[in-house]
This record gives C-alpha cells, sequence and structure tokens, in this order.
C-alpha cells in the first residue's frame, strides 16, 4: 500500500498536468453553467485522487491488524495509533506549510513524500522478511490463551454508532469549513494562517485520541459516554464563534505571534471530542466480532464518507443558502442527532425520552443564544466606527460593505479589505482600468478578471464594444449597487458581461481574444489570488489577446517585502518584456504590458481625454488633463529589467515564493517598512515618461511647451 501511494504520487505530477487538455474539451463539448463546471472538475478531482487515496484509506486498517490487539486492548490501541497517526499529519502540514512548498516547491514536496511513501513500504517489507524468518527458525509454541472477552453489543447498537459516526464525520469537516471562513476574519488570509487552522484541528483530535487512551479500561457505558462525546462536539463547536473576536494589534507583534494570539484556542474543545469519539466507536462496533482490520476498515471509511459529505455540503450548500448562523444551527443540529442514535440505542423507555427532551432543551438554548444577525454584527467589528450597509454570504467569499463617517464606503471579502472610495484607491482603479484602453490605438473587447466594486470595469467599457468581466464571488450584482457612484452603473450597461468562474479555468477554457486583460486581483500572497501572479497565468493572458493587445494588472507594495514584489515584477516582465510600471502614492503599482515598446500617441490620448463622459469620470478622482494622467508613469522596460536584475527565480505554479514571506516579520515592517523599500527601489530606477511620448505636434514650439508641461507635472508627483 504504502509503496503504491508513493509509486502514485510520482505520476500525478504527470496527472495533473494532463487534467487540463481533457477538462478544457469536455467544458467545450458541454453546457458552460458554473454549477456543471463545478461537478465536471470535481469528477476530474476524483478520477486524479481517487488511487491514492484509496491506498492511503487501506493502510491504518491493514497496520492496525498488524500492531492492534483483540479484547479488552482494542480501543486503548486504537486510540493511541490514530493519535500517533494524526500527529504525522501535524507534522507533515506544518513541514508543507511552513517549509516544504517554500523551498522545494510543489513537485519537490511531492517527491519528498513520494520516498517517505517508498521508505516506509521497503521498511514494512523487510520487517516481514524478518518476521518469517524467526518463525520459521522458532520451536513451536503452545497456543496462547484467548483474549478476555468483552460484552459485545447488539446489531442495532453497531449500526446505531456507525450512523452516528457518520453524522459526526459530516459535522466534523464541514466544521472546518465554516471555522475557515470565520477565521479569516481575525488571522489574515495567508498560506500560513490557513496552515496553522488545519494544524489546530489535527493537533486537537490527536491529542483527544491519547487522551482517551488510558481509560478505556475504565469506560462502564462507552454508548452513552459516545452519546455524551457527540453532543459536546455539538455544543462546544456552536459555541466557538462566540470566542472569535476582532481586537486591535501591537503592529510590533511578529506574525508568528500574531496567528498564534489571534487563533481562539478554544477551538482544541471540539477537536478533542472529536479525536476521542472515533476509536471509541471503532471499539464498541468491534467488541465481540474479532475482526481487527475488518472493524477499522469500516469505521473509517463511514466516517470519511461522512466528512466528504460534510465538506462539500458546507462549501456548496450550507453557506450559500443558509448562511453562517443557520448552518451552525444545523451543524448543532446534526451532532445532537447522532447523540440521541448512540444515548438511545437500547435504552428504557424512561431513559430514552429523558436523553430526547435534554437534547430538544440543548437545541432550543442554540436558537435562543445565536440570534439571526449574530455573524453580520460579528462582521460588523470589522469597522467598529462605520455603519453595515451589506452582508452576503456565498459560496467563495463572505462580502460586507460598510459606510463610514466621512460618507465613503468600503467592501470587505472575507475579511480582508479589497476596495474603498478614498480618493487614492478610486483614482487607482479608474487607472486600472482607463490606462490600457487609452493608450491603446483601438481596443474592440476587454476582459476584466475580477469585479470588485465595478470602478475599473466602469471606466474601461467607456472604450470597448464588449466587457467580459470573471469573478468566483457570486454577490457582485448586490455589492456593485452600493458603488454606483463610481461604476457608472456598469452592471446595467448592455455591453457588460458577468460570468461567475474562476479567472484561470475561464482563461483555459474560452476561445475569446481581447484587445484589453485588467487583473484587478486581490493581494498577491491572499490563498484566493496568488495563482493570478505566476508566470503560468501571465502566459494564459498572453494566449488570450489578440497581437496588439495590452494586459493591465494591480500590484501593491504592502505585504510584500522587496524580495517578493520584485520577485512578481521580474516575473511579469520574463512574459511581458515590453513592461512599464506605473506608480499611485506611497501604496499602489499598475505593471503595464504592451505588444511593443510603450509609444504612447499624444493626440490619441488626447483626444479620448476630451470625451465628455471619460473627462467626467476621471475629474471624480482628481484627473483633470493628460499631464498629470500619464505622470503616474514610473519606469520603461529598460528600467524594468535592471531594476530586477539580480533578484532569483520565476513565481510559478510549482514554487510561488510571493507566498512565502518571512513569519518573523513584524506587522509594522509589513506595513510600513516593506512599503517604503519597495519604493525606494523603484525611485532608484525611475525615470520621465518624455521618451516615450510620441505624436505630440508639427510644431517644434508646441512640442517643447508639452515636454515643459509634462516636467512641471512630473516634479510635483511625490516619492
Amino acid at each position: 500500500l504504502e509503496t503504491g501511494i508513493g509509486l502514485i504520487g510520482l505520476a500525478s505530477v504527470w496527472g495533473l498536468g494532463a487534467v487540463s487538455p481533457a477538462e478544457h474539451w469536455l467544458l467545450g463539448a458541454v453546457h458552460r453553467g458554473y454549477d456543471l463546471q463545478v461537478v465536471i472538475r470535481f469528477l476530474f478531482c476524483f478520477v486524479l485522487l481517487v488511487c491514492p487515496t484509496f491506498l492511503m484509506g487501506g493502510t491504518f486498517a491493514v497496520i492496525g491488524r498488524h500492531v492492534i490487539r483483540e479484547g479488552t486492548a482494542f480501543g486503548r490501541d486504537t486510540a493511541m495509533l490514530y493519535g500517533v497517526n494524526t500527529a504525522g499529519a501535524v507534522a507533515g502540514a506544518i513541514m508543507a506549510g511552513f517549509f516544504m512548498i517554500r523551498c522545494l516547491g510543489h513537485t519537490g514536496s511531492i517527491g519528498v513524500a513520494v520516498l517517505l511513501n517508498l521508505a516506509v513500504g521497503a521498511a514494512a517489507v523487510l520487517s516481514g522478511i524478518r518476521s518469517r524468518r524467526r518463525a520459521a527458525g522458532a520451536p513451536d509454541r503452545p497456543e496462547t490463551a484467548p483474549p478476555p472477552a468483552r460484552r459485545a453489543f447488539s446489531a442495532s447498537s453497531r449500526i446505531a454508532v456507525m450512523a452516528a459516526l457518520g453524522l459526526s464525520g459530516f459535522c466534523a469537516l464541514a466544521y472546518q469549513v465554516l471555522w475557515t471562513r470565520l477565521l479569516i476574519l481575525v488571522i489574515d488570509n495567508s498560506v500560513y494562517s490557513f496552515t496553522i487552522i488545519l494544524v489546530s484541528v489535527l493537533a486537537g483530535i490527536s491529542l483527544g485520541s491519547l487522551f482517551i487512551a488510558p481509560v478505556f479500561r475504565r469506560l462502564k457505558r462507552p454508548l452513552v459516554f459516545f452519546s455524551l462525546l457527540q453532543a459536546g462536539i455539538g455544543w462546544s463547536a456552536f459555541c466557538f464563534p462566540f470566542f472569535v473576536h476582532m481586537a486591535p494589534m501591537d503592529i510590533n507583534v511578529t506574525y508568528w505571534r500574531f496567528l498564534w494570539m489571534k487563533l481562539p484556542l478554544v477551538i482544541l474543545v471540539p477537536t478533542l471530542l472529536m479525536g476521542a469519539a472515533l476509536p471509541l466507536a471503532a471499539d464498541i462496533f468491534q467488541a465481540g466480532r474479532g475482526n481487527v482490520g475488518h472493524s477499522l476498515g469500516t469505521v473509517f471509511s463511514v466516517n470519511t464518507i461522512g466528512g466528504v459529505a460534510g465538506a462539500v455540503a458546507a462549501g456548496f450548500l450550507l453557506m450559500p443558502r443558509l448562511g453562517l448562523q443557520k448552518s451552525c444551527l444545523l451543524l448543532l443540529g446534526v451532532n445532537l442527532a447522532a447523540a440521541g442514535l448512540a444515548g438511545m440505542t437500547g435504552a428504557g423507555r424512561t431513559r430514552a425520552l429523558a436523553t430526547l427532551a435534554a437534547l430538544v432543551l440543548v437545541m432550543a438554548c442554540g436558537v435562543v443564544v445565536m440570534p439571526s444577525d449574530y455573524f453580520s454584527r460579528k462582521y460588523g467589528e470589522l469597522e467598529p466606527k462605520a455603519r453595515l450597509v451589506y452582508y452576503g454570504e456565498g459560496r467563495a467569499a463572505t462580502a460586507t460593505v460598510f459606510q463610514r463617517p466621512d460618507r465613503s464606503r468600503i467592501l470587505y471579502l472575507n475579511g480582508m479589505p479589497e476596495v474603498d472610495t478614498s480618493v487614492l484607491s478610486v483614482r487607482t482603479l479608474k487607472m486600472l482600468g482607463t490606462l490600457p484602453a487609452i493608450l491603446h490605438k483601438d481596443p474592440s473587447s476587454a476582459l476584466m478578471i475580477t469585479f470588485g466594486a465595478g470602478i475599473s470595469a466602469g471606466m474601461t467599457v467607456r472604450f470597448v464594444d464588449r466587457i467580459d468581466c470573471v469573478d468566483v464571488a457570486d454577490q457582485v450584482p448586490k455589492i456593485a449597487p452600493w458603488f454606483r457612484a463610481d461604476n457608472n452603473h456598469v452592471l446595467e450597461n448592455p455591453r457588460f458581461s458577468l460570468v461567475i468562474d474562476d479567472a484561470r479555468h475561464f482563461l483555459k477554457n474560452t476561445h475569446k481574444r481581447y484587445s484589453i486583460i485588467v487583473s484587478d486581483a486581490t493581494h498577491p500572497r491572499s490563498y484566493d489570488s496568488w495563482v493570478l501572479f505566476t508566470s503560468d497565468f501571465y502566459r494564459l493572458v498572453r494566449r488570450r489577446l489578440h497581437t496588439d493587445g495590452i494586459f493591465c494588472q494591480w500590484v501593491p507594495f504592502h505585504g510584500l517585502n522587496r524580495k517578493q514584489y520584485m520577485g512578481i515584477v521580474r516575473t511579469f516582465y520574463s512574459v511581458f518584456p515590453h513592461t512599464s510600471i506605473w506608480r499611485f502614492g506611497r501604496a499602489y503599482t499598475l505593471l503595464l504590458a504592451t505588444p511593443d515598446r510603450l509609444n504612447i500617441r499624444f493626440r490619441s490620448v488626447l483626444s479620448k481625454m476630451l470625451r465628455k463622459d471619460v473627462r467626467r469620470d476621471l475629474a471624480r478622482a482628481g484627473i483633470t488633463n493628460p499631464f498629470q494622467l500619464l505622470s503616474h508613469f514610473a519606469a520603461g522596460e529598460n528600467r524594468v529589467a535592471e531594476m530586477v536584475k539580480g533578484f532569483p527565480g520565476i513565481l510559478t505554479d510549482n514554487s510561488p515564493a510571493h507566498l512565502f514571506f518571512p513569519p518573523g516579520a513584524t506587522l509594522k515592517e509589513q506595513y510600513r517598512t516593506w512599503p517604503e523599500e519597495n519604493l525606494r527601489r523603484l525611485h532608484d530606477y525611475s525615470e520621465s515618461i518624455v521618451p516615450y511620448v510620441t505624436d505630440i505636434s508639427p510644431s517644434k514650439s508646441v512640442r517643447e511647451k508639452v515636454i515643459r508641461t509634462f516636467r512641471r507635472f512630473e516634479m510635483k508627483q511625490t516619492w
């Protein structure tokens, strides 16, 4: 089994690359609705993963058959083995999330796992050979006494416990999906925060299993205890959100401490109980049956099938249909139903009624304790001095819009600030939508990657015949109206088309080509956007551009150290050699890729800016003339090449170095020191836009006057 896992893991590196063309063909042959695409992707993922995970599922039962004794020691040994196995998973998550992918990339990390699988397989083979040799040379031993018998549970009790365990597995994975959505409110959405959440859940399960191991022999009524565990899981998981709070942090705290200080350690309570429940269920199911391997395989398969269903339900049904509050109540009810199944099986009428009454009372308490607007108020803590005007939970994100006392608005997605209507933010977003369109000779079509508040799309639609916008957040139609003043009612424009999809899949599966592509992705190190800053993504974009097409991408200074920021610029430049950088204040930059060396036809830019609708929209962002617009230029392709020289590595899907910043850095370094360092580096290689401006005027005096005006506006740009 271990050797098979290793060999299939090695083949998976090739398999992942082979899936994309097959998926592309299938999506092209059928209707391309979002829900159908999800089903197709699930089927391809299933085909890729079913073989190695099938073998993984068998390893626990096989090794359990080898090391776990029957009889009264079964429960204790199962708990110990499960605890140790899960502790290994904790170590694997830590190593992968913090070290292996950063140092070795995804393929290298898979290679290490393959070597470990093969080593374990070889060790098992050698151990088996040695055992057989010893058995062959040893004298016959007298038959040992059978293990002490235990009270066997009835078939109905075992079935009830298995059903309860399946429901428990459903809840466990559903809780993890909901907790992750909630916890990124307070612990960021970096690769480190997701690793910490997974590690915390696995650590609690491991500890719970190890803690229960010594007490198995003292359990007089295991069915009742299992029932209490299920009720405890449900209630403690239900109460978990009450311990998640937004609180200001000292900016001198390191990111390591930030993660652990913001993570509510109460998450260990339900996970400890989960870790104790599974080996107890295995002990009940196996009692009196005498087949260790079969019992372990059955128990773990039932629990895992429930977990699969819970993960799917939480992400695609519970969150978008019920929301967090109702989902928490539903899962509490499912856990209590599991408790009732175990607690009332074989019980007398009086005890069964008492158990049912207690469970109903607990459920009623849950309904009373958590009001229907609890989570909207929880998200309201993101902006305590502002008014929450919109709250929406979807498949991909929880969106909130706040109106501040100065009447400006800000959009948060999954607790992260994405768009605000401050002057600098609106100017940057309007320029993101305007710059490629105003420099293109005659744009006919555009693709906007992510909608945000629609400010960039609202500008681009002024210049093209059609614009497609792709975004995974299905709340876009409800978010857009809150930013109508800045997005020009873009959703109502007949030239605008919204596609709810993942940008990478859209680019792979569409046959369209565009004059302009704009990427307004969220922060490069966030879990949902890092794939939009790799060379693999940039090559996809290049294939979807017309030969004279222009690509523009937003990149911030904050949250990226110099190596990360320069890594993004170098990767962009490696695919688009005609790259220029445009700067907005001390916060943001735009990377602009043109088909040839940057050539700004001044009279063309001027004529487009003189259009009444364009002039009015740009004036709202404080841009009133072409000199002001073009003064945001920072560096052309030659200076960009010099700037990134000496910074190692190109960012790829396999080696996403931009995800991994030094976790020992303080919040002050991330959001004050690093932006200043990136700004200084760009300043050292900045240049004037004048050499790139052509077609000014046939008159020499007019040209000189225009150039002097450019110089004057450039001097006004403060570094």
